[in-house]
């Protein structure tokens, strides 16, 4: 796992790779996992041999991203996934059933579904 500069540097390409992509792709979403997926990274073949790995080659993209999310992060769960005013807009959070106000969330947007990147 990378620390420091490089691993900025690199968290900033693929937000901007992913921001600029007119559509997914499944080494988009390899290189995404590769750095930001520490826990999956480690596992190796289980689990890109497992549900997740068939998802992307359906180019499930979205259900592929959530699963990655339910395995890296199990703490977080999907609190919405709404369409509006042109976005799509996901909230992830750690309290899904307290007020949104009290609630820890993480959310992305993108104009494209399966293409969030986090702000």
């Amino acid at each position: 796992m990378m620390f420091g500069a490089d691993h900025a540097f690199l968290l900033d390409r693929l937000e901007q790779d992913i921001r600029t992509a007119a559509q997914p792709r499944a080494d988009l979403f390899s290189r995404t996992v590769s750095i930001c997926c520490g826990r999956i990274g480690s596992l190796g073949r289980r689990v890109t041999g497992s549900s997740i790995a068939r998802l992307i080659e359906l180019e499930a993209w979205t259900e592929a991203a959530l699963a990655f999310v339910t395995f890296e992060l199990p703490a977080w769960k999907l609190r919405r996934l709404i369409y509006d005013d042109g976005v799509w807009v996901c909230t992830l959070s750690l309290h899904p059933y307290l007020p949104l106000g009290l609630d820890d969330s993480a959310e992305a947007t993108h104009e494209s579904l399966p293409l969030f990147s986090s702000h």
